[in-house]
């Protein structure tokens, strides 16, 4: 059931973008974009994350932030990791002042 309902959460957070359940996103090789959430979701550690294409296909995976970059290890198979430096993500603009009033909830 608990995998039911972080399934859901995270299906729910792709419908809905400009919520404040995405932290960043950057676009990606394939076009479409690589979104960084704040949800657990089956990671053991870090935050789960979504890699899109531009023909809707969609991959997953864990990222967790390091002192220069984010890793991010995809799931579904893949072994392969990506890391992206801090300054090359878009920030979610509504958890710009949700910071400000309780740190800890982005990078």
């Amino acid at each position: 059931m608990r995998t039911f309902i972080a399934a859901l959460a995270l299906v729910s957070t792709m419908a809905q973008a400009q919520n404040t359940d995405w932290i960043a996103r950057i676009p990606n090789k394939a076009g479409g974009q690589i979104v960084f959430l704040n949800l657990k979701g089956s990671c053991q550690h870090g935050r789960a994350v979504y890699g899109s294409t531009s023909s809707g296909l969609t991959t997953w995976g864990c990222w967790i932030p390091t002192d220069n970059h984010v890793m991010v290890f995809w799931n579904e198979g893949d072994t392969r990791s990506s890391a992206f430096s801090y300054g090359s993500l878009e920030m979610n603009p509504a958890l710009e002042n949700k910071s400000r009033n309780s740190p800890g909830t982005t990078f």
